[in-house]
């Protein structure tokens, strides 16, 4: 648990919200609260409190609800849940927990792009040498000048019936080209790009960026997007979300804009443009 990112989730989604938080609600997942796991190993979740949805009650573990599909593909599939079981098994047990919405539990095939937004992927209790170190990785990734930076997708290929993997080591190599090309293949299925998602996401992403170039509440730093979309063109009605997510270093802005955050979600746009008029 993450102190600054609990705080922020219960500020947005508390009763008494202010009117100038409420539209983040539509830009990020919903917050269900803090619930204690007594063994990692255990299926039990024992909720923190009795009091609905945002006040923390847990009556089922995340991502076993009923029509989770598309939670179970992702884990089935993905190369790197065995890796991060390992890690688990090795760290030493939490016993409280942020319970979010599963932003995969509608998708059957979830196709999804993680970008990491902003100039500046620190906050200000951060030690002298991780500014150090985060400021040189700014500076040597797409995140420096675009605001920008891949840090994995995996995207169903409809012939081969499986996914392919993009990781956050590989979005560090990229130069602006190479992120156009990440994006290109992100909404390519290999058979054919799938214009429509591409144009409902933008069309999301041109929603948000007015939102967040007028607020004044937050610097969201080294807050990143989640792009998902259905992977499978046969599914009725197919879903297209666009969600903020990780907040762990976002803090006050104190009446002032997040310029770093302005500027990926326009470079994003600009991105998506090429892609449909190239096509």
């Amino acid at each position: 648990m993450i102190k600054k990112e609990v705080t922020f989730y219960q500020r947005i989604w508390a009763e008494e919200s202010s009117p100038e938080c409420l539209w983040i609600r539509d830009w990020t997942p919903r917050y269900y609260g803090l619930f204690e796991r007594e063994e990692l190993a255990e299926d039990r979740v024992t909720p923190q409190t009795s009091s609905g949805p945002l006040g923390g009650r847990v009556t089922e573990k995340p991502g076993q609800r009923e029509g989770s599909r598309g939670s179970e593909v992702q884990k089935k599939s993905s190369p790197w849940g065995k890796k991060l079981s390992e890690i688990r098994k090795r760290q030493k047990p939490m016993r409280l927990y942020v319970c979010l919405e599963d932003l995969t539990a509608k998708f059957y095939r979830p196709c999804i792009l993680d970008v990491k937004l902003g100039v500046r992927t620190y906050d200000d209790d951060a030690s002298p040498e991780k500014k150090l170190r985060h400021q040189e990785k700014v500076r040597n990734t797409t995140s420096g000048k675009y605001g920008v930076r891949l840090s994995g997708m995996q995207v169903y290929m409809r012939r081969e019936g499986d996914y392919l993997f993009r990781d956050k080591y590989h979005g560090r190599t990229l130069k602006r080209e190479g992120l156009v090309t990440s994006f290109r293949d992100f909404f390519d299925n290999g058979d054919g790009l799938r214009r429509d998602v591409v144009s409902r996401c933008k069309s999301k992403l041109e929603c948000l960026k007015s939102f967040v170039d007028a607020q004044r509440l937050f610097y969201f730093y080294s807050s990143s997007l989640l792009i998902v979309y259905e992977g499978d063109e046969e599914v009725t009605k197919p879903s297209v979300d666009v969600r903020m997510i990780d907040f762990a270093h976002t803090q006050p802005s104190f009446d002032r804009s997040d310029p770093g955050c302005s500027l990926g979600v326009s470079t994003l746009v600009k991105i998506l443009d090429e892609i449909l008029e190239e096509c």
